[in-house]
């Protein structure tokens, strides 16, 4: 009895000790990144004077809510709008070590960023540059076509550490009064990315325009290399696409935010407007974030 007993505890333990084990193992493998996925996040973060904080929507209570969507949705890069300086600097110090990001302010030291973020674990970068939306581009602070704020271009040239696989990230805030600066703005951007060898491309941004604007039409074409990342899915986003609500929720309406790809190098797998609340009590700004995941076409890779 005393040896069955002895038995029955011993098998005992060791299925705890290898359950443990399986456990361990699926948590690390969770953990892996696929090199060949690519998770971009277009996030219009919602601006705000570091001496005039918002009396509803604080940046201080939103921050918490932002840093946590990056893990909740496991965003490799991403591409933000209307960061102040000191907001960019406050949620850099919240992000834990795995994160790192670049990108000038438009105009004064102190004035908004279109940053970008993006995991150093995963990725090296190279000749990363903003420049200004006008006829003097690397001009600081220059404007051009009625454009009423400076307007600016973040870019990158990104390099998985595993794989090797290299690609470009172009994050803008284009014009919200003048037309023509959107579509001269839009020009530029696809001048510069020509540059560069035909690497693949992604672009962030937040565009002040819906998808069926005239000014959109050198990358909604069909000769255009590019797609959005919400055409893929009609029935989803035909009439719920809205992506700017001014902390008031809903769904129904158009996007002006938006993630375009090079459509021969990336195949799209997911796109999510990002309706979370935090704590289930406030939005993380009065944009929704845009998330995409990307698998790399395997003859590009």
């Amino acid at each position: 009895m005393f040896f069955f007993k002895r038995c029955k505890r011993f098998m005992s333990l060791a299925c705890f000790v290898i359950m443990g084990f399986l456990l361990t193992g699926c948590k690390l493998d969770e953990n892996k990144t696929d090199s060949s996925v690519i998770n971009i996040m277009s996030y219009n973060m919602r601006f705000e004077r570091i001496n005039k904080p918002d009396p509803v929507y604080p940046w201080s209570t939103r921050i918490h809510g932002i840093v946590k969507s990056f893990n909740d949705y496991n965003a490799h890069i991403v591409g933000t709008q209307e960061l102040e300086t000191w907001q960019y600097d406050q949620l850099m110090e919240m992000l834990d070590e795995r994160w790192d990001g670049f990108g000038e302010s438009r105009f004064l030291s102190s004035d908004e960023k279109v940053a970008i973020i993006y995991r150093k674990d995963i990725f090296d970068v190279s000749d990363q540059k903003t420049l200004w939306l006008s006829e003097t581009p690397e001009k600081v602070g220059s404007k051009s076509w009625g454009t009423a704020h400076p307007r600016i271009v973040t870019f990158a040239k990104f390099k998985n550490k595993v794989s090797g696989f290299e690609f470009l990230v172009f994050n803008t805030h284009l014009d919200h009064v003048s037309a023509e600066a959107r579509e001269k703005g839009l020009e530029l951007i696809d001048d510069l990315a020509s540059q560069y060898d035909d690497l693949p491309i992604f672009i962030t941004g937040d565009f002040n325009m819906t998808i069926d604007d005239k000014s959109f039409e050198p990358f909604t074409n069909s000769n255009s290399r590019y797609l959005d990342s919400f055409s893929k899915f009609p029935e989803k986003f035909a009439e719920n696409s809205k992506t700017t609500h001014g902390f008031n929720g809903g769904t129904k309406g158009k996007a002006i935010d938006f993630i375009f790809y090079t459509k021969k190098d990336f195949d799209l797998l997911e796109t999510i407007i990002v309706h979370d609340k935090y704590e289930n009590r406030f939005y993380l700004s009065d944009h929704y974030p845009v998330f995409s995941s990307f698998k790399i076409i395997e003859e590009e890779w």
